[in-house]
């Protein structure tokens, strides 16, 4: 009982939390799985566990990103108090929802904007899978290194193409990302199967 109590509650509440201080460059719906997850919340339709369609770990400080619920994050008076594990899957929640503010608060607290998570994954990965321009811009703007490589099959470039975020690749390259010719060439491939081969020249600024 306490737990619909609980959830009614949130429903009140987080409906103004988790809407504002968002990337508005970010896709902040539709198919980003942690707004399916803050969705359920704000209907108060949880009937069972929420781990089951949640990506992260469930601390109070990954859904303290989630929601943009600063107070509890500025509880932490110094970054020591924070679990360093914990502290990077929050910081990652933060710009896989495009939450600048609470970003900018985590790094103020001392986490790293190259803090890793699963797969030597970072902040930027998550900003780049949903395109958050802003977010990205942000986080290299706080020290993120646009060229840390993570453990998976993709890169920031290939992801924010085969997305079809050419805005967002083409930040990247403005911010000073240096993909080899391999992955030039894979880029090209995806826009070509995709049917997107003339974003290549407006990426890369060129032609061949």
């Amino acid at each position: 009982m306490k737990r619909y109590i609980t959830v009614a509650l949130l429903c009140i509440f987080s409906s103004q939390i988790f809407a504002k201080n968002l990337d508005s460059s970010c896709v902040a719906s539709g198919d980003n799985p942690l707004w399916s997850f803050v969705n359920e919340y704000k209907s108060a339709s949880l009937d069972h566990s929420i781990k089951a369609n949640f990506p992260l770990p469930e601390t109070k400080l990954v859904n303290a990103a989630i929601f943009g619920d600063n107070e509890i994050l500025l509880k932490s008076k110094r970054a020591l108090e924070l679990d360093p594990k914990d502290a990077a899957q929050a910081i990652y929640a933060a710009a896989l929802m495009g939450r600048i503010d609470t970003s900018s608060i985590l790094i103020d607290l001392g986490v790293s904007p190259n803090a890793t998570v699963e797969n030597n994954l970072t902040p930027l990965y998550a900003a780049v899978q949903y395109g958050c321009t802003d977010e990205i811009r942000y986080l290299v703007k706080r020290g993120a290194n646009i060229n840390l490589r993570a453990n998976v099959g993709f890169t920031l470039l290939e992801s924010a193409v085969s997305s079809n975020y050419f805005d967002t690749a083409s930040t990247l390259m403005e911010l000073g990302y240096m993909p080899d010719a391999v992955e030039m060439k894979r880029v090209r491939d995806i826009l070509s199967h995709s049917g997107n081969i003339k974003e290549y020249e407006r990426i890369f600024h060129r032609s061949d």
